[in-house]
């Protein structure tokens, strides 16, 4: 279940709560996961899209499992699994599963053909953050970035 939790966590940027609360019902036939988010203080079921291979995998191991929960597991050991994993490809600083959410909002900006708008709102969407502000920070570059665009720019 760990490659099934960090997958979901790649392809979606749910929160680690998120992810845990899911169950069976939550995998949709429009190749979707639905989530419950907190919006104004009313909670909201919202769809997020999946791939069809995460989506069948996950229905694989719903039939395996035979409970409504997906995953029976603790905020803990998930943060416990993901530092293994990181220690055992070398990656040395310290790593969280927010890293996930950050890492696709990234993704947004280098969809070839989409202006950086458009990549932050649909980002804003998926992410289901109340404010387009929360999602801006994601999309801040640092000073190399920001240098080797400039490059690219400078060069034609």
């Amino acid at each position: 279940h760990w490659r099934l939790i960090f997958w979901i966590f790649h392809e979606t940027g749910f929160r680690l709560g998120e992810v845990l609360a899911l169950r069976q019902k939550d995998i949709l036939p429009s190749c979707e996961l639905g989530v419950w988010t907190l919006k104004q203080k009313k909670p909201i079921y919202e769809s997020v899209p999946i791939s069809d291979d995460l989506r069948d995998e996950l229905l694989r191991y719903a039939v395996k499992m035979k409970r409504s929960r997906l995953f029976p597991v603790s905020k803990s050991a998930v943060d416990h699994w993901l530092k293994r994993l990181a220690a055992s490809v070398g990656i040395s600083r310290p790593v969280h599963s927010h890293m996930f959410r950050h890492g696709l909002a990234k993704r947004f900006g280098h969809i070839p053909g989409m202006t950086a708008s458009e990549a932050m709102t649909n980002a804003n969407r998926i992410l289901r953050h109340r404010s387009l502000r929360t999602t801006e920070l994601y999309f801040r570059t640092t000073d190399a970035e920001a240098k080797a665009a400039h490059r690219k720019l400078l060069e034609g």
